[in-house]
């Protein structure tokens, strides 16, 4: 076994170097951790005019919230589902008015750490005939609170030029990747 000049074995030296390498990385790896989330049942839908991105850190946020975008149009107006706002928060991803049914958009995974979450979605667009009403799809979850939450949009994407608005067009509020 070589040794450097001092004696000690140099792949005791490359192995020391090798864990701490690894014990750097560690926190790394553990950064982006699954997170456990509920999706709610009562936002399959939400009525705003541009897609929007909501994150509500307390219960009057929230209600108001479900007031104006879900049950504003429903009658007997339905009661939002019960949030633990003391140790969680509810984000709530809306695409907007689309021009038929079979739009859709959906959870994909929600990692992070205590301090960042990142809450994935997948947006479908229709590929046929389908029924010509005007639907919202949205969907809302509650994760643990954390500091700051970043919404990645993945899948289909609306065509350019039509009157229905895509979250590619968005350019403000929370940050909003589209991939």
């Amino acid at each position: 076994m070589p040794k450097d000049p001092r004696g000690v074995a140099v792949t005791k030296t490359w192995l020391a170097a090798a864990v701490l390498l690894l014990g750097c990385a560690a926190p790394s790896a553990r950064a982006q951790e699954k997170v456990a989330f509920t999706v709610l049942k009562g936002w399959y839908e939400g009525r705003v005019e541009e897609p929007t991105v909501l994150v509500l850190k307390d219960e009057d946020a929230y209600v108001k919230q479900f007031h104006e975008t879900f049950a504003r149009h429903r009658f007997p107006r339905p009661v939002p589902e019960k949030v633990d706002f003391a140790s969680h928060q509810v984000v709530a991803v809306l695409w907007s008015a689309m021009p038929s049914t079979g739009y859709a958009i959906a959870v994909s995974s929600v990692t992070g750490t205590p301090k960042e979450t990142t809450v994935t979605v997948k947006t479908t667009v229709p590929k046929g005939i389908t029924d010509p009403e005007v639907t919202y799809p949205a969907v809302a979850l509650v994760i643990l609170k954390t500091d700051s939450v970043r919404v990645l949009v993945t899948g289909d994407r609306n065509p350019p030029g039509r009157w229905w608005k895509d979250f590619a067009d968005q350019k403000k509020g929370l940050e909003v990747l589209v991939k």
